[in-house]
């Protein structure tokens, strides 16, 4: 997980790795661009198997969730790996929780 969302949202919170965008094929090349800036990170991202919808203050958010796999961990700091049993426990958004309630 990251701290924090696109646009300065929730910093202070963990979130699974996540991008913003017009469309959600954009969303899609802004995630890929991000991920791939954790350096020697191997991933693959699959067909979305989860659509959440979340509002903050303002925002709609209509979210896509992607399975990775994921070869080489990169240890970065702002990145941090949780068992997903211990993400009732976490701090960790709103947002995350709802997306970990529908992929898990």
């Amino acid at each position: 997980m990251v701290r924090g969302l696109d646009d300065g949202l929730l910093d202070d919170l963990w979130n699974f790795p996540s991008a913003f965008g017009p469309s959600r094929a954009e969303a899609l090349v802004s995630l890929r661009n991000k991920l791939a800036g954790f350096g020697s990170l191997s991933l693959t991202l699959r067909d979305s198997v989860a659509e959440v919808h979340h509002g903050i203050t303002y925002r709609s958010i209509h979210v896509h969730a992607y399975p990775a796999e994921i070869s080489n961990p990169p240890r970065k700091r702002g990145l941090r790996w949780f068992p997903i049993s211990s993400l009732r426990q976490a701090a960790i958004s709103q947002l995350a929780r709802k997306i970990a309630q529908q992929v898990f």
